[in-house]
């Protein structure tokens, strides 16, 4: 969440610069570097649009936890020896995920939840689109019965998936 911040924080700033810098070129009479800070300005207001959106999206993610997960490792491609992996913070919903400052919202844009495998000690969520799948293998503490049962139910309620339970 603290790099969606940085992010909006960061066209908020561009957007002040703009402006003044718009202001600045108009009193020179610097017609088209002002249109130029005209456009830069747009691109800020755009950004921090944008980024509004994808901030809530990562509180409805939030909001609606099942779990806090860190780290994650995640795996990108179709499982080669070529994946990437990365050790990162991570918020489980039925809704999607938030992975460090990304956020996969399930249900948007192509992305769905493909498959969910709970184990003891971990958590495998495959999503994504059909051309481009991903899957994220969340390392968790122990979980217990109860935890396993509820985190079940909530997925098959809420994301209308059914996890496999492996134990």
């Amino acid at each position: 969440m603290k790099v969606i911040q940085r992010r909006l924080w960061l066209s908020g700033i561009t957007i002040i610069v703009a402006l003044l810098l718009l202001l600045m070129f108009i009193i020179h009479e610097e017609f088209l570097l002002a249109v130029i800070a005209v456009f830069a300005t747009l691109a800020g207001l755009v950004s921090l649009f944008l980024g509004l959106q994808y901030r809530e999206s990562a509180k409805l993610i939030i909001e609606n936890r099942l779990l806090d997960i860190c780290p994650v490792t995640i795996s990108a491609g179709n499982s080669n020896s070529n994946s990437v992996r990365q050790p990162v913070e991570c918020v489980l919903s039925p809704f999607g995920l938030l992975i460090g400052g990304k956020v996969y919202k399930f249900g948007r844009d192509g992305i769905r939840l493909h498959s969910m495998d709970i184990g003891v000690s971990q958590i495998t969520v495959g999503f994504g689109s059909d051309k481009n799948k991903c899957s994220a293998v969340l390392l968790v503490d122990p979980l217990d019965a109860d935890q396993i049962a509820k985190i079940t139910e909530r997925m098959i309620c809420e994301a209308g998936i059914t996890p496999r339970i492996s134990i």
